[in-house]
C-alpha cells in the first residue's frame, strides 16, 4: 500500500492540474495516513488551479490535529478568490479543532468579499446583508469550529451541544442576520419596504382562515346532525328482514293449522330447512302457494 501511495504522491507534480486534482483527492482517501505528504500538499496551495487548491484542503482537513503546526498557511486561504477553496480552508480549520479568534481579521475580509459582490455596494457596510458563514464564526469566536458547524461536508449548518444552548446561540445568530433597518432622514421613523403590504396581507389570509374555520364547524354539525347513508340503508334492510319474517311466520302458521297433529310433530322434529321445504311441497299440493 505504501508503494501505490508513493507512486499517488509523485502524480502531485504532474503538468496536468487535473492529475495533480486526482493524487490529491487519491491521497485524502488515506486520512491522516497522507500526513507523510504534507509538504507536498502545502506546496500546491499556491497552484494556479483552484480545483488543485480545493483538493489539497480537504486533504489536509483530513489529517485532523497532525496538520495543525500548519494551520497559519491553511488560514490564508480564507481569503481566496475562490470560494470553495475558502469553505475547504475553514473546513480544515473546524477538523483541527480550532476556533475563529485567531482568525477574525482574515474572516472580516471574507465578508468584505460578500459584501463588494453584492448589488449596492454604494450602500454603506452596515446596512448590507450579512453572509452568514462568518457572521456565525465572528459571533461566536471563542467556540470551537467543530460546535459551530455541525453536520456534512463542506460545513454543516448545525450547532452542537445541549439543546437549549443551541437554541440560544441560533436566536442570537438569527437576529445578527436580521435585514438591516434603515432610517428616515426626515423623522428618524424605521422604515421598512412594503411593511402596510404585508400587514394588509396578513390580515386578510387571517380573516380568510376564520371564515373558512366558520363554516367548516357549521358543516361539521350539520352532518353530525343527520343521519348517514349506511344508517338509512340498514334500517331499509331491517325493514325487509322483518317483512320476510312476518310473512314467513304467518304460512308456517296457516300451514300448520292445516296440519294434523301427527303431522305437526313431525314438522317440529325436522331441522328448519327441511321444515321449509316440505310445507312448501304441501301449498303446492293443495295450490295455496302465493
Amino acid at each position: 500500500m505504501t508503494d501505490h501511495a508513493d507512486a499517488v504522491a509523485a502524480r502531485l507534480q504532474d503538468e496536468e492540474s487535473c492529475v495533480r486534482q486526482a493524487a490529491a483527492v487519491a491521497l485524502g482517501c488515506f486520512g491522516r495516513g497522507a500526513v507523510r505528504y504534507e509538504r507536498q500538499l502545502l506546496a500546491l496551495l499556491s497552484d494556479d488551479c483552484n480545483h488543485v487548491r480545493y483538493a489539497s484542503l480537504v486533504t489536509l482537513g483530513g489529517l485532523l490535529a497532525k496538520a495543525r503546526p500548519h494551520s497559519a498557511t491553511i488560514s490564508r486561504h480564507l481569503n481566496d478568490k475562490d470560494a470553495r477553496c475558502r469553505m475547504a480552508a475553514l473546513r480544515a480549520l473546524k477538523c483541527m479543532g480550532r476556533t475563529a479568534a485567531p482568525y477574525i481579521e482574515d474572516l472580516r475580509k471574507w465578508q468584505q468579499l460578500w459584501f463588494n459582490q453584492g448589488p449596492h455596494n454604494d450602500e454603506p457596510d452596515s446596512e448590507k446583508k450579512r453572509e452568514p458563514i462568518t457572521t456565525r464564526a465572528i459571533l461566536f469566536q471563542d467556540v470551537p469550529l467543530k460546535y459551530l458547524f455541525r453536520g456534512h461536508a463542506p460545513l454543516g449548518m448545525r450547532f452542537a451541544g445541549p439543546e437549549a444552548k443551541q437554541k440560544a446561540m441560533e436566536e442570537m445568530l438569527k437576529i445578527a442576520l436580521r435585514p438591516p433597518v434603515k432610517y428616515c432622514d426626515d423623522d428618524v421613523k424605521v422604515v421598512v419596504e412594503d411593511l402596510e403590504a404585508t400587514r394588509t396581507r396578513r390580515a386578510d389570509y387571517v380573516a380568510a382562515q376564520a371564515r373558512y374555520h366558520a363554516a367548516d364547524a357549521v358543516r361539521r354539525q350539520q352532518q353530525r346532525q343527520r343521519p348517514s347513508r349506511s344508517c338509512h340503508r340498514f334500517s331499509r334492510l331491517r325493514r325487509i328482514g322483518h317483512a320476510k319474517r312476518q310473512r314467513s311466520s304467518k304460512v308456517t302458521q296457516a300451514d300448520t293449522e292445516a296440519c294434523t297433529g301427527q303431522e305437526v310433530e313431525i314438522l317440529m322434529a325436522m331441522e328448519h330447512e327441511e321444515r321449509e321445504a316440505v310445507l312448501e311441497q304441501r301449498l303446492r299440493a293443495e295450490h295455496r302457494y302465493w
